[in-house]
């Protein structure tokens, strides 16, 4: 069988650095968008948004919480008890976010200290979640 060459040309070196960068600056965006939403959800409903516009695990899970919660159940605000009764039907999303989003076993202990972040991947800091959900 004959080899692929996998070296890539400085062009393409180039180009993978900056798709990569793009996607660092909208993990913030992504972030900034989930957070609008959750603390306004009239947002979602004069919005287009949809999940495959977000690229970022975490950021996709909060916005299919909120848009199941605000399209599909008709809600009119996002409380605790809205989200925590939406994971608690949902087991494989519930262990997601306690597992892979970096929250470290907050969501549904309550508790939490004023001032934390939650971080994902050491790019972005959120107060989002800590703001209207009291971990």
């Amino acid at each position: 069988m004959a080899e692929k060459n996998t070296k890539l040309t400085p062009f393409q070196q180039q180009q993978a650095e900056v798709a990569k960068q793009i996607l660092e600056y909208k993990l913030g965006a992504e972030a900034s968008i989930v957070a609008m939403i959750y603390k306004n959800p009239d947002l979602l409903r004069e919005t287009n948004l949809e999940l495959n516009n977000f690229h970022h695990n975490v950021w996709k899970v909060y916005f299919e919480i909120a848009r199941s919660l605000i399209i599909d159940e008709k809600k009119v605000t996002l409380s605790e008890i809205d989200v925590g009764l939406y994971l608690e039907k949902h087991p494989k999303l519930n262990k997601y976010l306690r597992k892979d989003s970096n929250i470290k076993g907050k969501i549904n202990k309550g508790g939490g200290k004023k001032g934390n972040h939650f971080k994902k991947e050491g790019i972005i800091e959120s107060r989002m979640i800590q703001r209207n959900y009291n971990l």
